[in-house]
């Protein structure tokens, strides 16, 4: 059997235009402290999740490339 190498999972992003504001702070911080919540530690059990981390945007640079090989192939 055949796996592929170790991708990070889809991200959650937003438009840069709105990224410094105060509802996608509170969205960040909402998301990256799930996993500290009884009620949030519910919503990830039913994703099948750990919890949510901040990255570097080159976590996904091998989804990246995989989508553009595709792309290209017409």
């Amino acid at each position: 059997m055949s796996r592929s190498e170790w991708l990070g999972f889809p991200p959650i992003a937003c438009p840069r235009a709105i990224a410094g504001s105060e509802l996608i702070a509170k969205l960040r911080a909402g998301l990256l402290g799930m996993n500290e919540d009884e009620a949030g530690k519910e919503v990830l059990a039913m994703l099948r999740l750990d919890g949510f981390v901040a990255e570097e945007p080159s976590l996904f640079d091998a989804i990246a490339r995989k989508a553009a090989m595709i792309e290209s192939l017409g």
